[in-house]
């Protein structure tokens, strides 16, 4: 949902495109984050930036400072200027579709991690982080292609998905900051997180829907 709402910034027909690479780096990010899953855990200040960027994404776009803008700013000229700020927001939006990526995939594999069962030394057993993994990738595979439908239909969920990114980012904060407290890792419960997203997305829906609520 996330990588849809960024992509609707962009004109309709690179709207698929960047979708489609969007994808794509949210496997390739998971892959790799898998070969460095022991290194991620040991290093939580990645953690501590990926947050910072999830929460500074969801701030930017609510509060419309993001880059997306310059494209929509200039629509009167020729046709060298126009192309030229479509051209820099979609390396724009890429970017920052490359960087939620990144950062999203980290928390996932670092949650995997925590939640996996342990070895009688310690070490987490690595096969049901690879499965959770894959599970992840596949049903992102199935749902994207619905995102863009989504949005068009429900057009609150366009700010709805920076809500939840940035709901993500505050999440790993607060597990980040009661680590460096406590000095135990936490992570919370999936389906913390879950029903979170769930109660979002509702409040979201009946606030577009019901002008009372408005």
């Amino acid at each position: 949902l996330g990588i849809a709402a960024l992509a609707s910034e962009l004109p309709e027909k690179q709207q698929r495109k960047a979708i489609r690479i969007g994808l794509f780096l949210a496997y390739l990010f998971r892959v790799l984050a898998l070969f460095v899953a022991s290194w991620l855990a040991n290093n939580t200040w990645v953690r501590w930036l990926g947050a910072g960027y999830l929460i500074w994404l969801m701030s930017s776009h609510l509060t419309k400072g993001h880059a997306h803008d310059v494209a929509h700013e200039i629509v009167e000229g020729d046709d060298g200027v126009v192309k030229a700020t479509v051209a820099a927001s979609f390396a724009a939006v890429l970017l920052q579709i490359g960087l939620m990526d990144l950062s999203l995939s980290i928390d996932n594999v670092i949650a995997a991690v925590g939640l996996a069962p342990k070895t009688e030394s310690g070490a987490p057993v690595m096969w049901p982080i690879y499965a959770g993994v894959l599970i992840a990738i596949l049903a992102l595979q199935q749902i994207a292609p619905h995102a863009v439908n989504l949005l068009k239909k429900y057009p609150v969920l366009e700010p709805t998905a920076f809500i939840l990114i940035g709901y993500v980012g505050i999440l790993l904060i607060s597990e980040e900051a009661i680590h460096a407290y406590t000095g135990e890792p936490v992570h919370l419960p999936p389906y913390f997180k879950f029903v979170g997203i769930l109660v979002i997305i509702w409040a979201a829906l009946l606030y577009s829907s019901d002008g009372a609520v408005k």
